[in-house]
């Protein structure tokens, strides 16, 4: 159980990646391109190789994992390992370079109506099931004016309910995976 456990949770947070990675790929940068100069242009083209580069180590992790979960041997754990610890490092660096290098631009460049707008449009194609736990860990894990900026951003019905739902679902979810409901956070681990 505990293999599958630990296989669905890094499912979970592939596949949130990639959604991610989709978003700023279908949404984000053709709103950004245009607006910003071709010298800052390279930031966002390199971010969207760097996409690339993730979906590479993405998918050899799902192959990895497909090994390891038949039974959690040795080997395989051996190979998950490696292949998990390459995927940590490149999302490092790639979370690196986006904050400091397109994040600036993007808050420069696009208005908050339209932000708001872009989140909302990828909200609704989220899985509906997976939105708590997934809020919840960008809670946990995010900028709380951010976060706050989001739920105000949200339809005043959910509201109220989204903090508490979210937080009871990452909370559920880290004492599963990780023995604890307060794990350290991701800026904590590669500090």
């Amino acid at each position: 159980q505990r293999c599958r456990d630990v296989s669905d949770h890094l499912q979970f947070i592939t596949t949130a990646l990639q959604d991610h990675h989709r978003f700023e790929d279908g949404a984000i940068w053709p709103a950004l391109l245009p607006r910003i100069p071709d010298e800052t242009a390279r930031h966002v083209r390199k971010v969207e190789g760097q996409h690339s580069t993730l979906d590479v180590a993405t998918a050899a992790m799902g192959a990895a994992m497909a090994c390891w979960g038949l039974g959690a041997a040795s080997r395989p754990r051996e190979v998950l390992v490696a292949v998990l610890e390459r995927l940590a490092s490149a999302l490092v660096v790639h979370m690196d370079f986006e904050e400091r290098c397109v994040v600036p631009l993007m808050e420069q460049h696009i208005r908050h109506d339209e932000w708001n707008q872009m989140i909302q449009n990828a909200a609704s194609g989220v899985d509906a099931d997976r939105m708590p736990l997934l809020f919840g860990m960008n809670m946990y894990e995010g900028d709380s004016d951010i976060v706050e900026q989001v739920i105000a951003s949200m339809p005043s019905e959910l509201q109220p309910a989204i903090r508490d739902t979210a937080e009871r679902a990452y909370s559920q979810h880290a004492q599963l995976i990780h023995g604890t409901t307060k794990p350290p956070r991701s800026s904590e681990v590669h500090a």
